[in-house]
């Protein structure tokens, strides 16, 4: 998701965004291998072929498991962590009572909860972020993460605006540093030069933002939860307003605030933001 300088030209935007996707694909296939592999292991399934449980009753996983369903056509039961059942072990319970040959789990708290209560089946999560610094894969769970990779970031960055040299990102090293230090290597294959900005507190993050203004040509916003408050965000949209500094997202949640007020359109070519 990219805001443009100025948005000039919503023809031209939108026939850029589609590169984006283009760019991307890599995250459709990863969810392609998802549905391939739950249907081996569910193969030979006599009851439910797989049990979904979801961390949240929230629309973005509904949007999920119906994306799933559409693909796969094996029986299915679903389960919200809510209530009774967002205790871990009577989540594990009501989960063994159906007897799957599998378990998607939908979200961060239901991959972490799963993994700790049940080692006996088969778990593939989805909708969950940074699945290696939250150790997700384990010897009976595996999954997709919610977000692209890095390179493939910056080069779909890369393809809508060719020119981009210095790209600056700010991040806290506790939250993001290993998402940031993959960054810093794949910068250079993709021509660009990563400006890096570490913070520790949320108070840092003005003066951060002020010296990628002064030394890069765009911002990448990622998912850092010690940078991206409401505050930083509404701030970064007057900057890019006044100065034409352009701000670089994957999520459509960023694109869809800024356009509200600005063109009321919104691309949707990525997940959109979600806290646990």
């Amino acid at each position: 998701m990219i805001f443009q300088k100025g948005f000039h030209d919503l023809g031209n935007f939108k026939a850029r965004s589609q590169l984006i996707l283009a760019n991307n694909r890599r995250l459709h296939r990863a969810f392609s291998y998802l549905v391939i592999l739950i249907a081996v292991l569910a193969s030979t399934a006599k009851a439910a072929d797989v049990v979904v449980v979801k961390s949240k009753a929230l629309s973005v996983y509904d949007k999920a498991v119906s994306g799933f369903q559409s693909l796969y056509k094996g029986s299915l039961s679903a389960i919200v962590m809510k209530g009774d059942l967002a205790v871990p072990s009577n989540l594990a319970s009501a989960v063994r009572q159906q007897n799957p040959k599998v378990i998607l789990a939908v979200g961060l708290r239901a991959v972490k909860v799963l993994k700790a209560e049940i080692s006996n089946i088969p778990i593939v999560f989805c909708m969950a972020m940074h699945p290696e610094k939250n150790k997700l894969s384990t010897k009976n769970t595996t999954g997709v993460d919610l977000e692209p990779s890095p390179v493939n970031q910056l080069r779909a960055f890369k393809s809508v605006i060719p020119n981009l040299k210095k790209i600056g990102i700010i991040y806290d090293p506790k939250r993001t540093g290993p998402f940031v230090d993959a960054a810093k290597k794949a910068a250079p294959s993709v021509g660009l030069k990563l400006v890096a900005q570490s913070v520790s507190e949320r108070k840092d993050v003005p003066g951060a933002f002020e010296k990628i203004v002064s030394n890069a040509d765009a911002l990448w916003i990622i998912r850092d939860p010690t940078v991206l408050t409401r505050e930083f965000f509404n701030h970064t949209l007057i900057v890019q307003f006044e100065k034409k500094f352009p701000l670089l997202a994957y999520s459509v949640l960023y694109c869809c605030k800024s356009n509200r007020r600005r063109l009321n359109y919104c691309s949707h070519l990525s997940p959109p933001l979600i806290k646990e």
